[in-house]
């Protein structure tokens, strides 16, 4: 896979207004991830259920009143559809057994793996607990919870893929860096680069497009690494420098395909 584009911009992103901002960020999750850390275990643990963890969670609240609705899931990048309101909508619309599953089920998968094949399979293992409650589902269940809701709302808020960046964000709050957090926004620009490559098949498993997104990031480290003699991580790519092509170059049609 050719990666110049990325190689060359990298000394562009890093004296660039939008890497002091990211260095802002970075700092606040290396501050909080003792405080989430402890929050994730203690539920992993069975100490508190999913209504404590989801409260708790909510209520730590990052010191700068810049940052978008004063939520510590924003300053991971995840308190949009794939984080927290994923979270929201499957505590809101499973019940009973259902309810129960999930929390065992985001005690196994939360926890953080010892490789990507682990990683994978906690993926692929939550996104078919979130496919099979879409099958259960229907629009008498979502009118008794949310009249002002449809089915069609719920089925699209519950998205099996969303898996793939629901799961690591909770890995990445226990521990940076051990994962990549795994961004509509990253993916946009891997696929927009790579399109005459298919890099990612729709055919593919979430967790399956976690392993081809991870590796990609590995590869991307080594090499600016090599170039730039610059100790990076994960959060310095995913959290960060994938964001910034996609917000200056792709979204603004510059984005070079390879």
């Amino acid at each position: 896979m050719n990666l110049n584009f990325l190689i060359k911009k990298w000394k562009e992103f890093s004296n660039s207004p939008e890497f002091e901002e990211c260095k802002k960020y970075a700092k606040i999750r290396n501050e909080y991830v003792p405080t989430t850390n402890a929050k994730i275990n203690k539920f992993i643990q069975s100490k508190m259920n999913l209504d404590v963890l989801k409260n708790v969670i909510d209520n730590i609240k990052p010191p700068d009143e810049n940052i978008r609705r004063r939520k510590i899931m924003s300053v991971w990048g995840a308190d949009g559809f794939k984080g927290m309101m994923l979270f929201n909508i499957l505590k809101k619309y499973a019940i009973e057994d259902e309810l129960k599953k999930l929390g065992k089920l985001l005690r196994k998968c939360i926890i953080i793996p010892n490789n990507i094949d682990g990683a994978e399979e906690k993926i692929d293992i939550f996104a078919e607990y979130v496919k099979d409650l879409l099958k259960i589902i229907d629009s008498k269940r979502v009118f008794e919870i949310d009249p002002q809701k449809s089915l069609e709302h719920v089925k699209i808020a519950l998205n099996p893929s969303y898996s793939k960046t629901f799961i690591p964000v909770f890995w990445d709050m226990q521990d940076l860096d051990k994962f990549p957090i795994y961004y509509t926004s990253c993916e946009k620009v891997i696929k927009k680069l790579y399109e005459k490559n298919n890099y990612y098949s729709r055919f593919n498993s979430p967790g399956e497009n976690y392993r081809l997104f991870y590796e990609f990031n590995l590869d991307l480290i080594k090499l600016l690494r090599k170039e730039y003699k610059e100790n990076l991580n994960f959060s310095d790519i995913s959290t960060n420098y994938l964001k910034y092509i996609y917000e200056v170059y792709l979204k603004k049609g510059k984005l070079i395909k390879q």
